[in-house]
């Protein structure tokens, strides 16, 4: 065998390998760039829940962390799914930060995903505190009337922004909420996927009041 054709055929195996590497490292920083997966590794504070309104009881809670957050722009949407024990929303609460000054995020309610608000309300990007400092955020509703037993979704867009300036929406792994999960929107909504954080849910909690 010609070794100069053997030596060949090596060099264009390591070359395919080189390229095919250089693919793999683009898509991922690509995922990274337009669909927001953040890594903050320094410990969330304990948040210690006091409730504002005596009226006021916590429902449903995922506040598992693992230290990541998910956020996108330019029409990527997200959501987390709950099921209500209780008839009543009267506020939720997710733990989020920032990087950079982003514009605000537009946080709604729906009982089907490309449904109609149930209701909705706008955190201006201003009105989160520092930056890469995880913390829960309040949103205050009228009350709502709910279903128990019913599926309901928390859904997040953030229509502007850009991998400088942007809102995250810290997420637990391992399906630490079993009665509902993370979905995404590019265009149609799925189930919440991401590379080496399997079954994720986003944190949240939500309130009712007592009768």
């Amino acid at each position: 065998m010609n070794l100069f054709k053997k030596d060949q055929k090596h060099k264009s195996i390591k070359l395919l390998l080189v390229i095919s590497s250089i693919l793999i490292f683009v898509i991922a920083a690509g995922y990274l760039y337009f669909f927001g997966i953040c890594d903050f590794s320094y410990e969330i504070p304990k948040i210690n829940f006091m409730n504002d309104d005596k009226n006021d009881n916590i429902d449903q809670i995922q506040d598992s962390s693992s230290r990541h957050g998910q956020s996108g722009w330019s029409g990527f949407k997200l959501a987390q799914s709950f099921v209500p024990i209780k008839q009543t929303l009267t506020k939720i609460e997710l733990l989020v930060f920032k990087e950079g000054n982003p514009p605000g995020v537009t946080i709604s309610i729906r009982e089907i995903l490309d449904g109609d608000n149930i209701t909705s309300i706008y955190l201006d990007g201003d009105e989160i505190y520092g930056e890469l400092d995880a913390d829960w955020y309040s949103f205050n509703f009228e009350e709502i009337e709910l279903i128990p037993g019913q599926t309901y979704y928390i859904v997040w867009d953030q229509v502007e922004g850009n991998n400088e300036n942007v809102i995250y929406w810290v997420f637990g792994e391992n399906n630490p909420y079993i009665n509902g999960c993370g979905w995404k929107n590019i265009g149609s909504w799925v189930q919440l996927n991401l590379p080496d954080y399997p079954k994720p849910d986003l944190c949240f909690k939500t309130h009712y009041a007592l009768l």
